[in-house]
């Protein structure tokens, strides 16, 4: 680990990762919410703040925008026309994030995808002018199209993981290890209601507190295990050190969905899988 470089991927490296991340992006698609709010987002955010996206409302804008959507990650996944399938997965995430978030309620589930997609199709754009006009672009671009598309989402994905490791300190003034056995007694108070309210119950939300029940009194255990979490998500960028590296760094960021999944409930599939895609498949690809 001496400095930052672009692994050397191989060919089948390449094939695996656009197949994995057009896997995820088609859950995506697939998840997308039909019954949607209707009039000007109450609470808008990003573009949202400056064009009225209220016309997304409409069950046909709906319709035609997930056809779009789906055509676009065949085309991406079988390597054809990805000059455009690109921008119009882009496009699409981003007004529709940008309008499922502008009524009040963010769901950060998906929003890795939108990031990889836009930092892909900057990757992309950027190598292509600097193929077009002989530019030397040498540290950002990579010897590739593909290999610039895949560094650039696996940076963008790196500096996300850091932020929200950068924020939680940020946000508890510095005291988030000390302060984290709380996260459990917010799962304890959970169940209680889920009680009151009566009805069926799911089998992860009894696991969950099963399990917080049992380390509710443990409370240097509870801090130890959130330390190892923040400590991942803060020492994430030393993945740009290596290939082997970036392996290690993605299954300590999965344990960590798996633990929040365990303990919290709070479930990032989509975030899991992207790691997966981008930092832990590639080397078994040589």
């Amino acid at each position: 680990m001496t400095a930052i470089s672009v692994p050397s991927w191989s060919p089948d490296a390449f094939t695996a990762m656009r197949l994995g991340f057009a896997f995820v992006v088609l859950g995506s698609i697939a998840r997308l919410q039909f019954f949607r709010p209707r009039g000007r987002p109450t609470a808008p955010v990003g573009l949202a703040r400056i064009v009225d996206l209220s016309w997304m409302s409409g069950p046909v804008m709906f319709t035609w925008s997930q056809r779009a959507m789906y055509a676009a990650v065949v085309c991406y996944a079988a390597d054809v026309l990805t000059v455009y399938a690109l921008p119009v997965l882009t496009i699409a995430f981003l007004l529709e994030l940008t309008y499922r978030s502008s009524y009040g309620a963010v769901n950060h589930g998906h929003h890795v995808v939108c990031v990889v997609l836009v930092a892909m199709l900057a990757g992309v754009l950027t190598w292509n002018a600097a193929s077009a006009f002989n530019w030397d672009l040498s540290p950002l671009t990579a010897d590739s199209q593909n290999a610039t598309a895949a560094w650039w989402a696996i940076q963008a994905v790196l500096a996300m993981y850091f932020t929200s490791g950068l924020q939680k300190v940020i946000a508890s003034g510095g005291a988030w290890i000390r302060v984290s056995p709380n996260l459990l007694l917010s799962v304890q108070r959970s169940a209680h209601l889920s009680r009151l309210r009566g009805g069926p119950r799911q089998s992860a939300e009894e696991r969950s507190e099963r399990l917080s029940s049992h380390l509710i009194g443990r409370r240097s255990l509870v801090r130890f295990v959130f330390a190892l979490g923040l400590l991942v998500e803060l020492v994430a960028p030393i993945g740009l050190f290596g290939e082997y590296v970036l392996l290690a760094v993605g299954i300590g960021l999965i344990a960590l969905h798996l633990a929040n999944a365990a303990l919290l409930t709070i479930r990032f599939d989509v975030w899991a899988l992207v790691v997966l895609v981008f930092f832990v498949i590639p080397p078994f690809f040589r």
